[in-house]
């Protein structure tokens, strides 16, 4: 982010506009003005009027700028994301805001419920891991034996 800040900071108001007049015919105007709007915030970047008006209309958009920001700055007392409680699980959710194209929406469904990486744990699938717990928390292994 400070890289993209110095980049926006030699550039002139008109031609951030013009930047983010494209992202949103591209369909990334949720995540570049995410970006702008952080770099405003931290560097006092320039902002285009129109994430403005987006950030006062889309929910979705202040919804990913708060998560965004939390995940930057949290509480600034140096903990790690991950050492924040749920703070890794909105980060994950809040990539569900970028976007309302099915494609993206099921991209990102298929990456949560099938990425066998899964931060070093063991155990497949996450999928695979979170069916296994809920047949567990059910009763499944009881079930299965007795029957």
């Amino acid at each position: 982010l400070a890289d993209i800040g110095a980049i926006l900071a030699a550039e002139t108001p008109a031609d951030l506009d013009q930047f983010y007049a494209r992202a949103q015919k591209r369909g990334a105007a949720r995540l570049v003005a995410a970006g702008l709007i952080l770099s405003h915030a931290l560097y006092e970047t320039a902002l285009p009027g129109a994430i403005r008006d987006d950030l006062a209309r889309d929910w979705r958009l202040r919804s990913l700028v708060r998560t965004a920001y939390a995940s930057l700055i949290g509480d600034e007392d140096g903990r790690e994301l991950e050492q924040v409680a749920h703070a890794t699980t909105r980060k994950n959710l809040s990539h569900y805001l970028i976007s309302r194209d099915p494609r993206f929406v099921v991209h990102e469904l298929r990456y949560d419920l099938l990425d066998r990486s899964a931060e070093g744990l063991k155990g497949g699938s996450r999928l695979g891991r979170v069916s296994r717990r809920l047949w567990a928390l059910s009763g499944g292994r009881r079930h299965a034996q007795n029957g």
